[in-house]
């Protein structure tokens, strides 16, 4: 008899002790991919002549815990690219004292950039936003991507969140300074003779709080708005926002200068 590598809950309403204790259940006792769903969601798709759109979403979240790819840009391959994102999680101010912070990295393993392995860590020191221990991390992600592609990585792009402006050097020599090295240690580990291929790094930090908005333009003779998708539909639809992937490549300026 195959092992099971997927269970569904289905219960009569939602339950924050159950459903915990269903998913703790499942991730930590037996490893499996988990899913919840109620039956008032299920008569609330119904009544409302949505279930195919409901079943549509359920299909998804399976097929992404099953290890498939939802989304992915056209024409755009990540086949020699390594994507890494990490991040660093605080305490909050109900935590326990001394607890501490916790680090987290992910790097995809195929070549749309739609699959995601990672790892988790402690932080030697609480409320430390740099990542202390990065030289650990990345070599399991460089080696996680060459394991499942057959390849080593051209190119490695670094995104990190969670860091301000006057944090941004530090994370250049604590961080991604340590990229390239880590690389020709994973390289020298599976390789005796050959020399490392350089890699090349770009880092980007995912800024958020800030005050730059960006917005289409309409042009008073048209009536149209001046940026548009490449299959020339209005872009700013419902809410007047840009289209998704629109870049930005001049006149962009930092708010408060």
């Amino acid at each position: 008899m195959n092992k099971a590598n997927l269970v569904i809950l289905i219960m009569n309403r939602k339950k924050i002790a159950e459903h915990a204790l269903f998913k703790r259940i499942a991730d930590r006792k037996y490893g499996l991919h988990s899913l919840c769903i109620t039956e008032q969601t299920i008569k609330k798709a119904f009544d409302m002549n949505k279930f195919q759109a409901f079943m549509g979403d359920i299909a998804l979240k399976i097929n992404l815990k099953s290890g498939g790819i939802n989304h992915a840009v056209e024409n755009l391959t990540f086949e020699n690219i390594l994507v890494i994102g990490a991040d660093v999680t605080h305490p909050g101010p109900a935590s326990v004292k001394g607890t501490l912070s916790v680090t987290a990295m992910v790097g995809n393993v195929d070549r749309y950039g739609g699959r995601f392995l990672g790892s988790l860590s402690l932080q030697q020191e609480s409320r430390q936003e740099m990542i202390l221990n990065f030289e650990s991390l990345v070599p399991k992600r460089i080696e996680q991507f060459c394991l499942l592609n057959n390849k080593w990585p051209k190119s490695v792009i670094y995104y990190r969140d969670g860091v301000s402006e006057s944090q941004y050097t530090a994370v250049r020599e604590v961080e991604v300074s340590k990229i390239r090295p880590a690389a020709e240690r994973v390289w020298k580990k599976h390789h005796t003779q050959a020399k490392c291929p350089r890699v090349e790094i770009a880092a980007i930090v995912a800024t958020k709080r800030h005050h730059v908005r960006f917005y289409p333009i309409v042009n008073d003779n048209q009536k149209k708005p001046i940026i548009a998708n490449s299959r020339h539909q209005p872009a700013w639809g419902k809410q007047r926002n840009c289209p998704p992937g629109t870049l930005v490549k001049s006149a962009s300026h930092h708010p408060i200068t």
